[in-house]
């Protein structure tokens, strides 16, 4: 297979998104009642292989942009960045198994991240958007999910943007 380049997509968020925001008490208060800020949705999004719980913001026909948290994480770690997305984007956070509030399946040692990779497709296919829209992918510190997932669905894949990744290559000395 030839390699593939896929283009970069850009957000210009609000300095809320950005940490620049003073309401920080007013975000922990709504997070202790269970609350999500305005525009944004959860459901529970049920496929083949698992019970995924979903965060979702802007229209419906935006295109999708699907937000990977990292490890020890879930997708309230974007609600934020949800909240911020420009209105012609459709802002996609999943819980990834075993996470936050996505069903607690073990994740196969064998298949380490196509697991969790395989789960996402499929929810994607669940969605609608698999083989119809491509996704632009959001990665969150490993960023190896989102990786997993551009290598496994290349022509599903509009984007890849990893934020705070590690390099796959460090010196002896860890840097």
């Amino acid at each position: 297979m030839a390699p593939m380049l896929i283009r970069c997509v850009e957000f210009l968020l609000t300095s809320q998104a950005v940490g620049e925001w003073d309401g920080w008490k007013v975000g922990i208060g709504r997070m202790r009642k269970g609350e999500l800020s305005d525009g944004i949705s959860s459901r529970e999004v049920s496929t083949s292989r698992l019970r995924t719980r979903l965060l979702e913001s802007g229209p419906k026909e935006g295109d999708p942009v699907l937000f990977v948290h990292g490890n020890v994480a879930s997708s309230l770690f974007f609600e934020e960045t949800l909240a911020a997305l420009p209105p012609n984007y459709r802002g996609l956070a999943p819980d990834l198994r075993g996470f936050g509030r996505s069903e607690p399946k073990p994740v196969d040692a064998a298949r380490g991240m196509r697991d969790l990779s395989d789960d996402l497709y499929d929810l994607m296919k669940a969605l609608g958007y698999a083989g119809e829209r491509k996704v632009h992918l959001v990665g969150w510190s490993l960023g190896g999910v989102a990786m997993q997932y551009a290598i496994d669905h290349p022509e599903e894949v509009g984007s890849l943007t990893l934020t705070l990744s590690a390099s796959a290559i460090m010196s002896s000395t860890g840097k």
